[in-house]
């Protein structure tokens, strides 16, 4: 019985062991960030049909030229991050028709292996097939315990063929399975490719309309910047009250934290006039105990010293801070913990101008600074809370609308440029509650949107897109 040692292990089946092991965690890896850039190849896409339906919309409805710009700029912008979505997807595919032609020729040369082996077993089988000899083999033994490792030996050496023989199959369904993945694959790929160069076509369409748009509003440049400048006005106007909201509830918050301390320092003062008292009336009941005893009356002195409490120094100039109260900390806490997945205060839209300075889409020259981020979006959109909070103000500004904050702890977000406002001051609102319409500013539906943190130094913007979540 040759060859029938047990340190004689399966060469080729460890390969083919660890080869299976290795590649298992490589095409979960793989399979997973698939996943991923497909989920982000549909959202895209549903951000383009929801944009160009909106685009649709203002050109039916005639609407400025600009906040049409502005929806070709968002789609034009779309398109490009899906091509790079569907470029990084076909790369990850080619990786993994790479793997997949490494890994069938890795399994085809482990079943020569195997098959060279098995043969070798099944000559070995062959010139032991008699019963004659199994049992000469188990008789000649010099013991009995020989004889019963000869006996498990000459069964392990019966599974090790039919676990070769199933080894084999094994890998050979795995070819076919390799084979039959790798073709979907290549068809995946040839798709994307495709969509890839209709969204390049759909690319050179926006900018020739883009460029139509530009040259029509070149004409209208005198009446672009007087409308700029009025709402360069209004959103000063909208800062100014947010700044004065703000500066109102830092004083009544400071106020209240006064008051707290002081009528903390009040009840320790009367703790200590409480203590003192009782510290004298022990003494004297000591001193008249020790005269009872004595058989004498002790005179009672009125200036028996008693121990003195140092009373705390009253909190008269000091400046809380209001960030620091222990409701407020947690809810920036909680707060802080969604930043980057904060939902979009609009169903469905674009961005029609981005947080901080820069240059004005359609008019040269023109510098923006925009606190927030302005949402452009269809009529009679509702507007939806992004975070759980409580309504601290509802305010009007001419010809900008109605205006909502909604104050998170020491975080507020800011609503403006609504027609219905559903919700007043002390309203708790919780994630995605409706709190109102979007107006019409006489060139679309636009909301524009503020995030910010209330501090000592006042109210200070943050970039909303850092905080949404991204579509």
């Amino acid at each position: 019985m040759k060859g029938l040692n047990k340190s004689h292990v399966s060469y080729a089946l460890l390969v083919l062991i660890l080869v299976c092991s290795g590649m298992t965690f490589q095409w979960v890896f793989a399979q997973t960030k698939k996943a991923e850039l497909t989920s982000r190849r549909s959202e895209l896409n549903n951000e383009i049909a929801r944009t160009k339906q909106l685009i649709k919309e203002y050109q039916a409805d005639q609407r400025s030229a600009s906040a049409e710009l502005s929806l070709l700029n968002e789609q034009i912008r779309l398109r490009e991050e899906l091509i790079q979505s569907i470029n990084s997807e076909v790369g990850t595919i080619d990786g993994e028709i790479k793997k997949g032609e490494g890994r069938v020729v890795d399994l085809e040369a482990s079943i020569q292996d195997l098959k060279a082996e098995y043969a070798k077993m099944i000559y070995n089988s062959y010139k032991q097939r008699s019963s004659y000899s199994k049992l000469a083999f188990i008789l000649s033994s010099s013991d009995f315990f020989q004889a019963v490792k000869r006996v498990q030996l000459l069964k392990q050496y019966a599974e090790n063929r039919k676990f070769h023989a199933q080894q084999m199959k094994d890998a050979q369904l795995e070819i076919a399975e390799n084979i039959s993945m790798l073709e979907g694959n290549k068809q995946t790929k040839l798709a994307l490719s495709s969509d890839e160069q209709s969204e390049r076509n759909e690319i050179a369409l926006n900018k020739l309309e883009q460029q139509k748009k530009l040259e029509f509003l070149k004409s209208e440049e005198g009446k672009l910047r007087e409308i700029q400048r009025q709402k360069e006005v209004e959103r000063r106007q909208l800062t100014n009250k947010i700044e004065e909201i703000v500066r109102q509830e830092i004083a009544a918050e400071n106020e209240r934290i006064r008051k707290q301390e002081a009528e903390k320092a009040r009840l320790a003062e009367e703790k200590r006039k409480e203590d003192q008292r009782r510290a004298a009336a022990n003494a004297t009941a000591s001193n008249n105990a020790s005269a009872n005893a004595s058989g004498t009356t002790a005179p009672v002195k009125t200036n028996t010293p008693v121990a003195v409490v140092t009373p705390p120094k009253p909190v008269v100039n000091a400046t809380p801070k209001m960030e620091s109260a222990p409701e407020v900390v947690l809810a920036n806490t909680v707060f802080e913990q969604n930043k980057g997945s904060l939902p979009w205060p609009i169903a469905s839209g674009a961005v029609g101008s981005k947080f901080g300075r820069h240059a004005h889409e359609s008019i040269a020259g023109i510098e923006v600074n925009n606190k927030g981020v302005d949402f452009i979006t269809s009529a009679n959109a509702e507007i939806f809370t992004v975070f759980n909070g409580t309504v601290t103000s509802v305010f009007n500004i001419q010809g900008a609308g109605m205006n909502v904050i909604v104050t998170h702890g020491a975080y507020k977000t800011v609503y403006s440029g609504l027609q219905n406002v559903y919700v007043s001051v002390g309203t708790k609102v919780n994630t995605k509650d409706k709190i109102g319409t979007v107006a019409d500013n006489g060139e679309g539906y636009v909301l524009h949107f503020e995030l910010g943190k209330v501090s000592e130094a006042g109210w200070v913007p943050q970039n909303p897109e850092l905080w949404l979540k991204r579509r």
